[in-house]
C-alpha cells in the first residue's frame, strides 16, 4: 500500500474501493466541487475526476477490469501435439 500526498492510502494499479467511489459520486451529485471532494476523501483530484467521468460514460460506479488477456483454451489439436 502507498500513501498519496493528501494522506490517503491506495494500491497502485488497483481501483478505488466501491464505498469510496460511491462517496465521491454522492458528493459530486450534491454539488460539491472536485477539489473539495479530493480533500474530504483524501483521494487525488485526478482520481476523483476519473470516477466522475467513468460514471458519466458508463452509468456505474463499479470499476471495470483493466488489462490482462483472455484465457487460452486448449483444443484437441493442441492436446495431440502435447501428447507426442
Amino acid at each position: 500500500m502507498s500513501r498519496n500526498f493528501l494522506g490517503g492510502f491506495y494500491q497502485p494499479g488497483k481501483p478505488l474501493p466501491v464505498f469510496v467511489r460511491e462517496e465521491i459520486f454522492d458528493l459530486y451529485n450534491n454539488g460539491v466541487g472536485v477539489s473539495e471532494i479530493s480533500r474530504n476523501t483524501r483521494v487525488t483530484k485526478g482520481a476523483v475526476h476519473k470516477v466522475v467521468q467513468h460514471f458519466a460514460l458508463h452509468g456505474t460506479t463499479q470499476p471495470f477490469s483493466c488489462g490482462g488477456s483472455e484465457p487460452i483454451s486448449i483444443t484437441d489439436d493442441i492436446l495431440e501435439v502435447i501428447e507426442i
